[in-house]
């Protein structure tokens, strides 16, 4: 096992469940409240040690697209970035894990128990 590279986990960007797209772009429209993505999983990988990691650019600074030159809120690379990695497990299409096992005994058991009062 090695450790995961920025070039490998840039090769593998998520997409958006439902979309093609990879980059949630219309979160000003959010205020603030909190937000929920759905991501999409790839079907051809299964790992036990994978790294998911976030990377989120606030909007909040004014700045200069190095290409396009224009000009506003939230454009060039003058803006706050935040990452954050996790491990995963990634399953077969399928499979059930250890814990989804455990966690449907302990449901199965508190049913029964409540079920008595």
């Amino acid at each position: 096992m090695s450790d995961a590279t920025q070039q490998c986990l840039d090769r593998g960007l998520l997409k958006l469940a439902n979309s093609g797209l990879t980059k949630l772009t219309d979160i000003g429209n959010y205020g603030t409240k909190t937000i929920i993505v759905r991501l999409q999983l790839p079907s051809d990988v299964a790992c036990r040690h994978c790294v998911f990691q976030w990377k989120y650019t606030a909007g909040n600074n004014w700045g200069r697209d190095p290409v396009t030159g224009e000009e506003g809120l939230g454009l060039g690379i003058e803006n706050e970035t935040f990452m954050g990695c996790a491990d995963i497990t990634i399953l077969k299409n399928g499979a059930r894990s250890l814990l989804d096992k455990k966690i449907a005994k302990r449901r199965r058991f508190n049913s029964h128990f409540f079920d008595r009062f």
